[in-house]
C-alpha cells in the first residue's frame, strides 16, 4: 500500500498534473537550469530567474523537512513527533503563503495555493477536526493490533489469516473465522465512527459523503462516473473471474470431500501443503534477505540504498501492517514493515520495495510539482508485478523443490482473478457503506460477496477487520487497475528484457523508461511510449 505524505490541499492531484508545466516545457526538462530558462522566456528579468531559482530551493528543502517529519511522526505517533510534524507543516505553508512566494508557487504548480487563513481560525479548525483524528489514530491503533481467541488461546490476526489461508482442517478453520468475525463484531463501532465523522466533514463542505469528497478532491472524477466505470470494468473481466471461481469451487469440493461447500472452506489456497514449505523455507533464510536476493537480481542494490539511507527500514513487530511512504520523490522512502517471516510477508516486503524503487528512481532534476508517478494506479502497478515476478520467475528455485514451485505458479492466476472478485466487492462496499453507515453493513457485506465471488457468507461484521477502511479511505479501486496495468506492462517487459530477474538490466529500463520521468507524461502518455498502446481491461 502506498501513502499519500502530502496532508493539505495546495499540492493537490490536479496541480502535480503540471498542465502548465507540460504545456511550456513539452516534457524536455533535465535540470532546474532549463527550466529556469523556459521562465526567462515568460520573465525577462534575470532577477526574476534568480528569485524563482531560489524559491525552488527553499520550497524543496521545507517540503522535504516537512516530509521527514511526518515519517517520524506515523512511526512513532508520539506527542513530541506529532508536535514536530505540525511545527514542520507550519513553516511550510508560512513560507508558500508568504506574498513575495504567491507568484514562484503559481510558476511552478500551474494554479495559486490555497489563500491563507489567519492563524486563530486555523487553530479553531484544528480543534474542530480533532475529533475524527482521534477517532482514525485510535482506530487504527486497535485496528493493527487485534487478536481473538482460538480455544481459549489468543491469536493474532496474522495467525487468524494464515489458518484460513492454508489449514485444512475445517473444525480449526470454522474456529478461525468465528474468531475474525467476534474481531469484526468489537471492532464495528470505532471503525463505524470514523466513517460518520468523516462523512460530517465532507456534508460541511456541501458533499453528499466522504466517498464523494475523495473522488471530488483526490481524483477529479464524480461518485456516478465513477460507480458506471467500476461496473463495465467489471463487466469486462467478469468470464474471466467467473471461470477462475468455478475452478477453484471445484478444487475446494474435491479437496474437502463434499458437495457443497460452506463459508469456512473458502480462502483455502489451493496449495496448502505447498505453501507451508514455502513459508518454512523463508522462514529459514529471512524475508528481508530474500527480497534483496530478489531486487539484485535485477540490478537494484538494496543493501546500498539502506546504508545510503535513501531507504529506512522501520519494524513494526506489533503489527500486520506494512506501507511505504515516499518522503522525498527521487531522494528517499520509508518502509514500515511488519515481520517477514513467512512467505505472504516476503511477498508484501517485495510489494512495498516495489514503491520504493519507483520513489528513488524518479529523476531529482524534474520540478517538485511533478516528482512523483503520473497515477497511484500506475505505482501500485509496479509493485504488484514485482509479487508477481517474485512467484512467476522461479527466484527462489535454489531453496524450493521445483515441483513445489510449479504446483503454486499453477494456482497463481486463478487466485488473482478471485482477488479481482474481492476487490470489487471491496470497494461497492464501501461506497454503500459511506452513503448509509447506519444501515445493516453485516448484511451488505454479505450481499456484495454473494454478488462478485457466488459465495454464501453469513453476515457478519468482517468487513471491519479490513484497515483499508480506515487507513487508505476510497483506495481499492486503484488495486483494481494496478492489476490490469501491472499484468500488460510485464508482457511488454518480458519481450523487451526477457526473464526479468534474469537480467541486470531490468532496473536501468525501468529508472530510465519509467521511474525518472516521474509525472512529465500521464498515465496514458506513458504505456503508450513503453509499449506502443494504452492499457485495456482485455488484457488481464
Amino acid at each position: 500500500m502506498k501513502i499519500q505524505t502530502n496532508s493539505d490541499n495546495t499540492i493537490s492531484e490536479q496541480a502535480f498534473n503540471g498542465k502548465w508545466l507540460r504545456s511550456k516545457c513539452q516534457n524536455k526538462i533535465s535540470d532546474i537550469s532549463s527550466f529556469t530558462k523556459d521562465c526567462l522566456m515568460l520573465n525577462n528579468s534575470e532577477q526574476k530567474i534568480c528569485d524563482f531559482s531560489k524559491f525552488v530551493k527553499e520550497f524543496e528543502t521545507k517540503y522535504k523537512k516537512r516530509a521527514l517529519a511526518n515519517w517520524e511522526y506515523i512511526t512513532t505517533q508520539n506527542l513530541l513527533s506529532g508536535l514536530k510534524s505540525y511545527i514542520a507543516d507550519y513553516k511550510y505553508n508560512k513560507f508558500i503563503h508568504k506574498k513575495e512566494n504567491q507568484e514562484n508557487y503559481t510558476k511552478l504548480y500551474g494554479q495559486p495555493c490555497i489563500k491563507s487563513k489567519p492563524v486563530l481560525i486555523r487553530i479553531l479548525e484544528f480543534i474542530k477536526e480533532l475529533p475524527l483524528d482521534i477517532a482514525y489514530y485510535k482506530t487504527s491503533k486497535i485496528l493493527s493490533t487485534k487478536t481473538g481467541k482460538i480455544n481459549s488461546k489468543t491469536v493474532s490476526q496474522y495467525e487468524v489469516s494464515r489458518i484460513i489461508a492454508i489449514e485444512k482442517d475445517t473444525k480449526l478453520r470454522k474456529q478461525a473465522y468465528e474468531a475474525k468475525f467476534k474481531m469484526g463484531d468489537s471492532l464495528k463501532d470505532d471503525v463505524i465512527n470514523v466513517i460518520q465523522k468523516r462523512n460530517s466533514y465532507a456534508h460541511k463542505r456541501g458533499l453528499n459523503s466522504y466517498f464523494d469528497l475523495i473522488l471530488k478532491t483526490k481524483y477529479k472524477t464524480d461518485t456516478d462516473t465513477f460507480m458506471d466505470n467500476l461496473n463495465k470494468t467489471y463487466l469486462a473481466l467478469k468470464p474471466e473471474i467467473d471461470k477462475a471461481l468455478k475452478e477453484t469451487d471445484d478444487k475446494l469440493k474435491e479437496l474437502f470431500q463434499v458437495n457443497k461447500l460452506e463459508y469456512y472452506h473458502y480462502n483455502l489456497i489451493n496449495n496448502p501443503s505447498e505453501y507451508e514449505i514455502l513459508n518454512k523455507t523463508v522462514n529459514k533464510y529471512g524475508g528481508v534477505n530474500l527480497a534483496k536476493k530478489f531486487y539484485s537480481k535485477m540490478g537494484f542494490d538494496i543493501d546500498k540504498l539502506i546504508n545510503e539511507k535513501k531507504i529506512i527500514l522501520c519494524d513494526n513487530k506489533n503489527s500486520t501492517r506494512t506501507f511505504q511512504i515516499a518522503i522525498m520523490p527521487g531522494e528517499s522512502s520509508g518502509i514500515y514493515t511488519s515481520p517477514a517471516n513467512n512467505y505472504f510477508g516476503l511477498n508484501t516486503l517485495c510489494h512495498e520495495l516495489g514503491h520504493a524503487m519507483y520513489n528513488l528512481g524518479i529523476s531529482k532534476s524534474l520540478p517538485i510539482n511533478i516528482r512523483k508517478s503520473p497515477s497511484i494506479a500506475m505505482n501500485e502497478s509496479i509493485a504488484m508485478m514485482m509479487e508477481d515476478v517474485l512467484l512467476n520467475e522461479n527466484v527462489l528455485s535454489d531453496i524450493v523443490p521445483a515441483d513445489v514451485m510449479n504446483k503454486i505458479k499453477e494456482n497463481h492466476k486463478r487466485t488473482k482473478l478471485i482477488r479481482l472478485s474481492k476487490l470489487f466487492a471491496l470497494t461497492e462496499f464501501e461506497h454503500d457503506m459511506y452513503l448509509n453507515p447506519k444501515q445493516d453493513l453485516a448484511k451488505l457485506w454479505q450481499e456484495k460477496i454473494k454478488k462478485y465471488t457466488g459465495w454464501d457468507y453469513p453476515a457478519s461484521n468482517e468487513w471491519a477487520t479490513n484497515s483499508q477502511f480506515i487507513a487508505n479511505p476510497v483506495y481499492t479501486h486503484n488495486y483494481i487497475k494496478a492489476m490490469i496495468i501491472s499484468n500488460y506492462l510485464y508482457k511488454h517487459l518480458k519481450e523487451e528484457l526477457g526473464t526479468l530477474t534474469e537480467n541486470k538490466n531490468t532496473a536501468k529500463y525501468l529508472n530510465e523508461n519509467i521511474f525518472s520521468k516521474g509525472a512529465s507524461l500521464s498515465e496514458s502518455e506513458l504505456l503508450k511510449e513503453i509499449t506502443g498502446n494504452t492499457v485495456k481491461e482485455q488484457s488481464v
